[in-house]
């Protein structure tokens, strides 16, 4: 893990091909810097309005 600007840390990842596509698709629809950014507005999302019991508390194995 490294720091960068503005108070990010750079920090790898695991994540499947069909996610990265999904986090592409998004910076690119919505005009975002890229999937890096993506990923920061999600968790942004989760951090402020999501749910955790909705989010964590229920299974979704989609890639098992």
């Amino acid at each position: 893990m490294s720091d960068l600007e503005d108070g990010k840390l750079e920090y790898n990842f695991l994540i499947r091909d069909v996610h990265l596509e999904l986090l592409q698709a998004a910076a690119q629809k919505y005009d975002l810097t890229d999937e890096n950014k993506a990923l920061r507005v999600i968790l942004d999302y989760v951090n402020s309005e999501g749910d955790p019991e909705e989010i964590f508390g229920v299974k979704r194995c989609l890639h098992c």
